[in-house]
C-alpha cells in the first residue's frame, strides 16, 4: 500500500494541536512540500475551481488520511435518498435500494466501532444493533432535552464512530472534545487502526510514496508500479 504522506505520531499531533494559534482541522498535521494539502485559511492556494460555490473543505495526506480529523458522525442514508427522482422529482434514482446496502452498513459499523441507540432508526431501518450503546449525554444535551419537553422535538443520540466503552483494544471516549483535529486516546476510529491490522496480516505500507506510473499486462492486470 502506498501513502503520499508520513505516519503520524498521536502524541506529536496532540502537542501540535494545543500549540496551534488557530484550531482548524489540519492544524495537528504537518504540511510538507513533498505531500502538501489544502489549508483552511487559503483554500485557493491548493484548489483550482470556478463557479459561484467554492469547495472549502480540507484534507490531509498521511497514513490513515483524513480519518484522523473526521468528526466521527456515522449516519446512514435513508431509503428515500436512493429514490430522489421517484420521491421528489429531481436528480436521478440510484440503481440500487437502501435494502441492498443495509447489511453492509452493519458490517461497517462493527469494523469502525459505532456507538448509538439501536432503538432509534433515525429513518434507516436496521437488521443489526450498533456494537456499542450511545455516547452519554452531555450537560448541554440534557439541558436541551428538558427545554424541549412537551414540544414536538426530541434530543436523540447521533451514531458516533467512537467508543462509548472499551472495545477492540481502544478506550472509551473521555470527552476531550477534540475529535477535530485529533482524538488524544484513539477512542475515535481512524484508518490507522486497519492499517495496523493489515501490516500484522502481512501487508507492506510505503509511506511518503507516490505512484508515478503503472504498467499493465495484456490481460489488464498490474505488472509493475513505478514510484
Amino acid at each position: 500500500m502506498l501513502e503520499a504522506g508520513p505516519r503520524f505520531d498521536r502524541v506529536d499531533a496532540v502537542d501540535a494541536f494545543f500549540k496551534a494559534a488557530i484550531k482548524v482541522p489540519e492544524c495537528a498535521y504537518p504540511n510538507t512540500p513533498e505531500a502538501p494539502h489544502p489549508v483552511s485559511n487559503d483554500p485557493d492556494g491548493w484548489y483550482r475551481q470556478s463557479g459561484p460555490d467554492r469547495f472549502k473543505s480540507t484534507y490531509i495526506k498521511g497514513v490513515g488520511g483524513t480519518t484522523w480529523h473526521w468528526l466521527g458522525t456515522c449516519l446512514r442514508l435513508i431509503p428515500s435518498d436512493f429514490r430522489i427522482r421517484s420521491a421528489f422529482g429531481v436528480q436521478s434514482d440510484w440503481p440500487i435500494a437502501y435494502s441492498d446496502l443495509e447489511p453492509f452498513y452493519g458490517q461497517a459499523e462493527r469494523e469502525i466501532g459505532v456507538s448509538g441507540d439501536s432503538q432509534e432508526t433515525l429513518g434507516a431501518p436496521r437488521s443489526s444493533a450498533y456494537p456499542m450503546g450511545p455516547i452519554p449525554q452531555t450537560f448541554l444535551d440534557k439541558t436541551f432535552a428538558r427545554a424541549l419537553e412537551g414540544s414536538g422535538y426530541h434530543v436523540r443520540a447521533t451514531p458516533q464512530g467512537r467508543n462509548s466503552m472499551e472495545r477492540d483494544d481502544r478506550p472509551s471516549c473521555c470527552g476531550s472534545a477534540s475529535c477535530i483535529p485529533v482524538c488524544p486516546v484513539q477512542a475515535k476510529y481512524d484508518a490507522s487502526i486497519h492499517v495496523d491490522r493489515a501490516e500484522k496480516a502481512g501487508a507492506s505500507i510505503a509511506e511518503r510514496t507516490n505512484a508515478v506510473s503503472i504498467a499493465l499486462n495484456p490481460d489488464r492486470s498490474v505488472a509493475f508500479i513505478g514510484f
